[in-house]
């Protein structure tokens, strides 16, 4: 109220008389008077004219939502003030989940926290309410905040929660992606079926009712509403008086007094009028099963098929109804139907590639290595890889003395495992996967080795092809698989000695040359001298390293006797191949009286061990 003084009139212009400049207000002005106890007496809340109410909408399923209430003392006291939820208040528990919130909501699926700014309520001060609310399952709630100041009413307030949400999550929406996002499944020619995983995430169990459709290709093709159509078995109604799906009963009753009971099933029509999401068809997708329920905090499967049809379309989709099912209302809350899902179908044209590392493979190993009376097999691992876009069924064949294995995956060290390999070996590779196969030969030692004095090459070699093959069995690649078995030979030069007349009492001393013929491997070779005893040979062991030359030193002592002296020098692997793998060196001379042959005492060659004297 603003104070506006009365407007003075003008004095006469008579100059004569005299002017006074004091006027004389006779009432006061009009003012508002305030009492001076006014702020000494109890405060007065002012009468509400409507209900206090706090309203939250369209809350997002596990989003922390709060609204503050103030409230001002317009008074010259203090107060103090309480607050308090009346049916779902939070209560704090230890946990070490990321969401603090999660594990304080209980049954029907929300918590309220209500938390003042400070317990006193000063004069001419406020205190800040804030109101919190959390759901982890949609529906409407309705609550009450109580709050209470000393000497006054307490005041309550209603609180409406609207939780939206989709009770279910798609593995192929991610955990970032938002829920309004329809999921995609990608479908090909290739991979006609896949599986549709789904989970219920909320606190109430769901009964699902799938609907194929085909997505309207420009938006003005979209009508206000549609109405869907489903069609469903249900046991025939044994009376006018008794609905189809209380039939089951009478069906067990009958059941009970007869061993065999016939029911046809009749078809019930569900109709289901929604938001035009598309027109309904069939002919290009199926899903099994059509409907199905899911617990909560639990999955399902569907399985998605694409038919044969020349020309798919891309747009199609998976309307999916939720229809909550067991306890859907309470005091104070109330589950209705969720809006529809939507599930995107993508048919696009996928083609596998197969890529095989190494693109050969080759297997070496001598002779010598082979374990006497036994099988050695060997392995090695190539890697199957699929690096095109769509599922790779193939199978691949190679022939004896080759198999093909799959490693265990719990070895580090790739064992095998008991039994035979084979070889044939079918592989299913989705895009980008890969997988570790193990190609394995198997050596009979008895069929590799020579036979004993047999002539044998210093190689034998074996080729095989690994082929691949598709699920209808078009030629997809080929490997080549190499075997190289090494057969060292024990070669002498010369292999012949003949010391000729050697006169009673002297000596004669030379040497061979040994050598093996292996490129790959250091060979232990023995060296026994077979026949009289005038000779000696050192060493009686060599150390032979790959494509090495030693000497042999071969030394004779002449005895008289009528008969030459004779002997036969074996020199053989140090292993159970020195069966096959060995030579022999002849010795021959002849003892005479004759001095025409003696020699003086000489050592032609650069060994020591042998003495001449």
């Amino acid at each position: 109220m603003m104070y506006i003084p009365p407007v003075k009139e003008s004095p006469p212009q008579d100059i004569d008389e005299e002017y006074h400049c004091v006027d004389i207000i006779t009432e006061p002005p009009a003012l508002t008077r305030v009492c001076p106890c006014a702020y000494k007496t109890k405060p007065i809340l002012p009468e509400p004219t409507e209900t206090y109410c706090l309203q939250f909408r369209s809350i997002p399923l596990k989003t922390v939502r709060s609204r503050v209430i103030t409230i001002r003392n317009v008074s010259s006291i203090s107060a103090k003030i309480t607050t308090a939820v009346r049916r779902w208040s939070r209560v704090h528990k230890k946990t070490i989940n990321i969401d603090k919130w999660a594990s304080d909501v209980e049954e029907p699926g929300i918590v309220i926290e209500c938390a003042a700014s400070q317990r006193i309520l000063s004069p001419c001060g406020q205190v800040y309410i804030t109101v919190s609310v959390y759901a982890d399952c949609w529906g409407l709630y309705h609550d009450q905040v109580l709050i209470k100041i000393d000497h006054l009413d307490a005041l309550v307030l209603d609180v409406w929660i609207e939780v939206v949400g989709p009770p279910l999550h798609f593995p192929l929406q991610g955990l970032n992606q938002d829920d309004d996002t329809p999921a995609v499944l990608w479908m090909s020619k290739s991979d006609p079926q896949h599986a549709l995983h789904v989970s219920n995430t909320s606190r109430c169990s769901v009964n699902i009712h799938t609907y194929l459709i085909n997505e309207h290709e420009y938006p003005q093709d979209e009508l206000p509403f549609r109405l869907y159509i489903r069609f469903y078995d249900v046991l025939p109604r044994t009376c006018p008086c008794v609905p189809a799906t209380d039939s089951g009963s009478y069906i067990e009753d009958s059941e009970k007094e007869s061993s065999s009971v016939y029911v046809e099933m009749d078809t019930d029509i569900e109709l289901f009028l929604a938001r035009d999401y598309g027109t309904q068809d069939h002919a290009f997708y199926t899903v099994e099963p059509k409907e199905f329920t899911i617990d909560e905090n639990s999955s399902a499967a569907p399985l998605v098929t694409l038919s044969n049809e020349p020309d798919p379309q891309p747009s199609c989709g998976i309307l999916m109804r939720i229809l909550p099912i067991g306890k859907t209302r309470g005091p104070n809350w109330y589950r209705p139907e969720p809006p529809p899902l939507i599930v995107r179908l993508m048919a696009i044209p996928r083609s596998p590639k197969l890529l095989v590392l190494p693109t050969k493979l080759h297997i070496q190993i001598c002779a010598l290595d082979l374990p006497a009376n036994d099988i050695l097999r060997i392995r090695k691992h190539i890697r199957v890889m699929n690096t095109g876009s769509g599922r790779l069924q193939t199978y691949a064949v190679t022939e004896k003395p080759w198999c093909l294995r799959i490693p265990q995956e719990q070895c580090f060290a790739k064992c095998i495992g008991s039994g035979l390999g084979s070889q044939t070996l079918d592989l299913v590779l989705f895009p980008g996967s890969s997988t570790e196969v193990a190609v394995e030969v198997a050596l009979v030692t008895k069929d590799m080795w020579p036979k004993p004095g047999e002539v044998y090459d210093s190689y034998k070699k074996d080729t095989a092809e690994l082929k691949f093959f598709d699920e209808q069995n078009i030629f997809l690649m080929s490997m080549p698989l190499h075997l190289n078995v090494e057969f060292p030979k024990l070669q002498v030069e010369p292999s012949k000695i003949d010391f000729g007349y050697v006169m009673d009492g002297d000596y004669r001393k030379t040497y061979f040359t040994l050598m093996q013929t292996s490129s790959t491997i250091t060979m232990e070779v023995a060296i026994e001298c077979c026949g009289d005893k005038e000779y000696r040979i050192w060493p009686p062991r060599l150390t032979l390293a790959p494509r090495t030359r030693e000497r042999v030193y071969v030394q004779f002592i002449s005895r008289w006797q009528l008969w030459p002296a004779e002997c036969t020098v074996h020199i053989r692997a140090l292993t159970t191949a020195g069966v096959w793998c060995m030579t022999v060196v002849t010795l021959h001379a002849q003892s005479t009286l004759d001095r025409a042959t003696h020699l003086p005492a000489h050592d032609y060659t650069d060994d020591s061990r042998l003495s001449t004297h």
